[in-house]
């Protein structure tokens, strides 16, 4: 029971491998799932295209989608389209197209044709000038992998899918490719019977299928994954997943054909080797319709051992002497689980003779298989030691490349903060500079400013020297002829008139001295400008003792005020007053009814200035004197109006 089982395993992967290389050789080149009415459409574009590049395309693009579902008319698409490339100078056409034939060859297992015929596309294009090419190129090393692990060349097959996978891109247009080279990986794996990384490649392929539309490629995948769990005796896990995948993959014969293998295989190991034949007959119906010989002598073998268990020789004899008939055309010598499953018939059918001699061939083969394959497994093991620490090695340098480009940043990112501060620090030192060479200019000319200043204060001092014996001369002529006039009244009347005329000259002269003084003022205040808050009542009473003085205690006009309660005004006070006195006087002096006349003072603002009006209450609204001081810059400026 062990070795029936050993060998049905042997046998479960040698039929993976080939069923696998075909679906493997097919699938690399489809550019998009399969879909009738897209092929109804290449159909009609193909009777309608004249140029023969084009025409080559349709007819590769036809092969694409035909090759899984009607092998026979895909390859006919496929010859016609080689004959055509062959003629054009088009290595991407072409390369698609020796892939496509030697996947043909691959299929009749005819190894060394396909082999040829995947170098000969490689070859073509080596340079990888556009995309076709490279895409081309791929496949090629892909299906020379597939080659190779048929051939059980397993160091070669790494190689050539190694060199594939490197040369794919990593965006999502590639995931499909990089999956189906990692399930030819996992192909290799499980030849170097490294399974767990064979599993996982599947696995992992299963999981990045499932953001892509369902096509032959993601069904194929599941199908060799429900394989792998049964040839790893995970018989519930196969079943459930190739009963999830059965359904979906009715449009393609072949992965139908897997499926109900992998389903007999593991019913077969639940039912104690007795499960239902339907499924095994239906793989070799379909084995047969798609002209399939390798994996069809394969399955009438399996037939042969399940009529065998039920003691039904006859047609255990059919089946084994049909698979013998097909494994003679192929001409494999080294399979030598047929020779004993037919040795086992004959030994049954008393044919001992005939059963010796086949059993002496399938030790001889075997015992030679198990040296070479020891020696292989011996050159395996070598060889994944010296990838090991080939890879331990790799690692190591990239981690240390990794290390050296995290302090390369650590530095970068403290030399980007030290010049950071260094520019701060000398623009800085740069602005402290324009200001300190600002102050010092703004200096210079202050000082340059109040020189000139200073010497315009002297010459106007020398001015108004000047300006005050002039003037005051004449003035004070008068106050003495006054004087001496006074003198000489002997009479209370002329005494009267004379005090009344000294009175008048006097304040005349001390409005005029005022005058001088307020102009000696404003010019003092272009050196400093002080302001002082004016409370507006207090210099209206200032004005009613002066209308009192002037008068001398007889009857005289009222004065009075309109203003704001919160009004505030800026000003040099002893100017206002100056001005306000010398307006007062020049109203005096016109006034004839004293006792009637009421004065007003009236104070209007607005933003930046604001007037004072001076004159009689009935008459101020049309005309008057006014002191006007508009504060905006520097200086108070008076005027009158």
């Amino acid at each position: 029971m062990q070795q029936n089982r050993f060998n049905l395993t042997i046998w479960c992967l040698t039929l993976c491998l080939g069923i696998w290389g075909f679906g493997n050789v097919k699938v690399h080149s489809q550019p998009r799932p399969y879909d009738p009415q897209w092929v109804v459409q290449l159909k009609a574009k193909l009777k309608k295209t004249e140029d023969r590049t084009e025409k080559a395309g349709i007819l590769l693009d036809l092969f694409d989608q035909l090759k899984n579902v009607d092998a026979s008319a895909a390859y006919v698409y496929n010859d016609q389209a080689l004959t055509l490339t062959k003629a054009l100078n088009n290595k991407a056409l072409l390369g698609r197209a020796l892939c496509n034939k030697g996947g043909q060859f691959f299929y009749s297992y005819e190894l060394d044709k396909a082999r040829e015929h995947y170098q000969q596309a490689m070859d073509l294009c080596s340079n990888r000038h556009t995309y076709a090419e490279l895409d081309t190129w791929i496949r090629a090393n892909e299906n020379l992998g597939a080659v190779y692990t048929m051939l059980s060349d397993f160091k070669r097959a790494l190689a050539y899918k190694h060199a594939a996978l490197d040369n794919c891109g990593e965006g999502k247009e590639w995931i499909m490719r990089r999956c189906i080279i990692n399930k030819g990986l996992a192909h290799i794996y499980i030849g170097l019977r490294q399974y767990s990384k064979a599993e996982y490649l599947l696995e992992s392929n299963l999981k990045a299928y499932a953001t892509q539309p369902e096509s032959f490629e993601t069904l194929d995948n599941a199908v060799q994954l429900a394989n792998h769990y049964q040839n790893e005796r995970k018989t519930k896990q196969a079943i459930q997943l190739a009963q999830q995948t059965l359904e979906k993959a009715k449009p393609y014969p072949s992965l139908l054909m897997q499926l109900y293998v992998v389903i007999y295989i593991a019913n077969k190991d639940l039912d104690n080797d007795y499960p239902d034949l339907s499924y095994l007959r239906k793989a070799c119906h379909l084995a047969d319709s798609l002209k399939y010989t390798y994996q069809k002598f394969i399955y009438e073998s399996f037939m042969c051992l399940h009529f065998m268990h039920e003691n039904r020789l006859d047609s255990s004899g059919y089946y084994i002497e049909k698979a013998m008939s097909a494994w003679g055309k192929v001409g494999i010598v080294r399979d030598e689980t047929l020779l004993d499953t037919y040795s086992r018939y004959l030994l049954k059918s008393k044919r001992y003779s005939e059963a010796l001699l086949y059993k002496k061939r399938y030790i001889q083969i075997r015992d030679s298989s198990i040296t070479q394959q020891t020696q292989a497994f011996a050159q395996n093991r070598i060889n994944s030691y010296v990838a090991e620490q080939t890879q331990k090695k790799l690692n190591q340098q990239y981690q240390a490349r990794i290390q050296h480009e995290k302090q390369l940043k650590e530095w970068s990112v403290l030399a980007l903060v030290f010049l950071g501060l260094l520019s701060s620090g000398g623009v800085y030192g740069y602005r402290k500079y324009r200001q300190r060479n600002t102050q010092l200019g703004l200096k210079q000319t202050l000082i340059l400013r109040q020189r000139e200043a200073l010497q315009a204060l002297n010459a106007f001092k020398v001015q108004l020297f000047q300006s005050i014996a002039q003037d005051f001369r004449h003035p004070l002529q008068q106050i003495q002829t006054v004087l001496e006039d006074l003198q000489q009244q002997h009479t209370p009347l002329g005494e009267a008139l004379a005090l009344q005329q000294l009175n008048q000259h006097t304040v005349q002269v001390t409005a005029q001295l005022e005058e001088v003084l307020c102009y000696v003022r404003l010019q003092m205040e272009e050196a400093d400008q002080n302001f002082e808050k004016i409370n507006v009542a207090k210099i209206c009473q200032e004005l009613q003792a002066e209308i009192q003085v002037f008068y001398y205690q007889g009857e005289h006009p009222t004065l009075s005020y309109q203003t704001a309660n919160d009004l505030e005004l800026f000003t040099d006070p002893s100017v206002l007053k100056v001005v306000l006195k010398g307006l007062l006087l020049q109203l005096l002096l016109r006034i004839k009814n004293r006792t009637s006349t009421v004065l007003q003072l009236n104070v209007e603002r607005d933003h930046s200035t604001f007037q004072l009006h001076l004159g009689r209450e009935d008459a101020l609204s049309t005309t008057g004197d006014r002191f006007c001081s508009t504060r905006q810059s520097s200086a108070p400026v008076l005027c009158f109006a």
